[in-house]
């Protein structure tokens, strides 16, 4: 289903699987010159057919990550490379304007309904992947050194009574101190600091427990019908034809090129995507990977375009300093040079990059004083601080204005 409207058909085959698109659904986007249900299964081909693995790219990158793909896996007692059964059973819940349903019928089953203080976040959190948790299956604490962050990040989607908006809710993992608020902190800098980013707001449940509440912006209340309509999202992983595990193996440039394919305004949306970049540069964001990068559909024309950043945070805190993403061959101690070099790969003039940095410097400086509205223990805190002043004076020591 793509919005509610009958796309086609998904099914296993005996080597892997095959999509299938509805004829009527496909007329429809060849009139109309749309992408079809994703970027990489164009409507000009009728059937898409992967083989070796049970499910396309662009379907494996619907599944959730972390806990609640571990709870669903084992929920079904399946194995972790049975993705087309985790999907089917998956149904509606997933980013963007595309899900599964078995069989014809569109159940469409809206998140839950709660009003914030009265619930307890843990349990809301059971009741989301029940009855794995119940049954013991799977530890909420998700104890134990993880190799990247994203790996216990625990999700989940709900809805907040009297309020036209849906939202993911963003629980404390155990091992990564302050994370709410470490994020919390990140998404309200990037907005200072001139990145269009998703609204995020730190709030408590009845037994005081933090979580972070993220506005959605694949959902569109319609006041008319009163109800609410998704656009369509993509990550890099599923723009580029990888699967999600992949998330850390890509370069920037890889990405890059993804977008200058698919973006209604290219050179716009790739001078955005580099301005993340810088931005989470010099917070440290060790976490920002492939699935965190997105392209996401205009409400009306459904043209594709940089989607508001989203989980941005510094990883330095919990020992990981270093880009996910390569640029150049590195992931560590950039200079400006470095930017202006990827940029003109993609025709963006020197002279725009490092206006934007010397901008970004000037914004992003005052709020190293605000580190400890965190919380982080004070040696945690002066260490952030000091990666922070080092990297912002290594990009502003090398702005020079080209002329």
């Amino acid at each position: 289903m793509k919005n509610g409207e009958r796309a086609g058909t998904l099914r296993r085959t005996s080597h892997g699987a095959e999509f299938v698109y509805d004829e009527t659904f496909r007329a429809k986007c060849l009139k109309n010159g749309s992408i079809g249900v994703a970027c990489t299964l164009s409507p000009y081909s009728d059937t898409h057919s992967i083989t070796g693995i049970n499910l396309h790219p662009f379907f494996a990158g619907l599944l959730p990550e972390g806990l609640r793909l571990k709870a669903l896996r084992n929920s079904l007692k399946t194995s972790e490379d049975d993705l087309f059964t985790m999907l089917v059973a998956l149904g509606e819940e997933s980013v963007g304007d595309v899900y599964v349903v078995s069989g014809h019928e569109d159940t469409q089953k809206a998140p839950p309904q709660v009003t914030l203080e009265d619930v307890d976040f843990h349990a809301l959190l059971e009741n989301n992947i029940n009855p794995v948790l119940q049954m013991g299956a799977v530890d909420i604490g998700v104890p134990g050194v993880m190799p990247k962050l994203s790996a216990s990040m625990i999700t989940f989607p709900i809805r907040i009574k009297e309020r036209r908006k849906q939202y993911i809710l963003k629980l404390q993992p155990q091992e990564y101190p302050k994370l709410i608020e470490n994020e919390a902190f990140f998404m309200a800098m990037a907005k200072a600091c001139g990145l269009t980013a998703a609204e995020v707001k730190v709030v408590k449940d009845s037994k005081g427990q933090s979580g972070l509440l993220v506005t959605r912006f694949d959902r569109v209340y319609s006041k008319d019908s009163k109800t609410f309509s998704r656009l369509h999202q993509e990550d890099a992983c599923q723009l580029i034809g990888t699967y999600p595990h992949d998330k850390y193996r890509l370069s920037a440039k890889k990405i890059g090129e993804a977008i200058a394919k698919f973006s209604a305004a290219p050179i716009i949306d790739l001078k955005n995507f580099l301005d993340l970049y810088i931005f989470s540069y010099i917070i440290g964001n060790g976490d920002l990977h492939a699935k965190n990068i997105s392209l996401l559909a205009h409400p009306q024309t459904g043209a594709l375009a940089l989607s508001p950043c989203y989980d941005i945070l510094s990883t330095v805190p919990y020992g990981d300093p270093r880009m996910a993403l390569s640029l150049g061959g590195r992931d560590d101690n950039f200079t400006i040079g470095d930017f202006v070099t990827f940029a003109k790969q993609f025709s963006i003039p020197a002279k725009a990059v490092e206006m934007s940095i010397s901008k970004m410097v000037k914004k992003a400086t005052p709020w190293v004083d605000r580190l400890g509205e965190i919380g982080f223990e004070p040696k945690i805190e002066k260490h952030l601080r000091k990666t922070l002043l080092e990297r912002l004076s290594r990009l502003d020591k090398g702005v020079k204005l080209s002329t």
